[in-house]
């Protein structure tokens, strides 16, 4: 059977404002649907499916180890602190002389921006433009 394309994700190019305003929750959840840990309708509300696919992707990543959390929606300060470990490693770090909040949107809307193209095939398999999808 031939492979084809079942989702494309074809995300805004954010303003790395450091905030997380509706423009980069969805983009968020475009890229999480392409990671496939997000079911939902990308509508830029963020809600418990919406944390629980950060949670997952991020586990699938490497990071958020069973061991230590679980995954329940609840995305706080301890999911956040695991995905700016995640992202400093990626090279997606930000200026230290922001508050760690704003830091770790800076550093979301650094990451959606570099990867905002990418496509789901029916196999399973996804791919973007400019490499490895993280």
């Amino acid at each position: 059977m031939a492979r084809t394309v079942v989702w494309t994700y074809d995300g805004v190019i954010l303003r790395i404002d450091a905030e997380f305003g509706t423009e980069t929750k969805k983009q968020f959840q475009r890229y999480l649907k392409l990671a496939g840990t997000y079911k939902g309708i990308v509508d830029g509300g963020w809600g418990e499916m919406s944390q629980k696919a950060m949670q997952q992707w991020l586990r699938n990543c490497g990071y958020y180890p069973a061991s230590k959390f679980k995954i329940d929606g609840a995305a706080g300060t301890s999911t956040w602190n695991e995905f700016s470990k995640a992202a400093a490693v990626w090279g997606f770090g930000s200026s230290a002389t922001i508050p760690a909040s704003r830091r770790r949107y800076e550093q979301l809307q650094k990451m959606l921006n570099k990867r905002r193209i990418g496509k789901r095939y029916s196999d399973g398999r996804y791919s973007v433009s400019n490499g490895i999808f993280i």
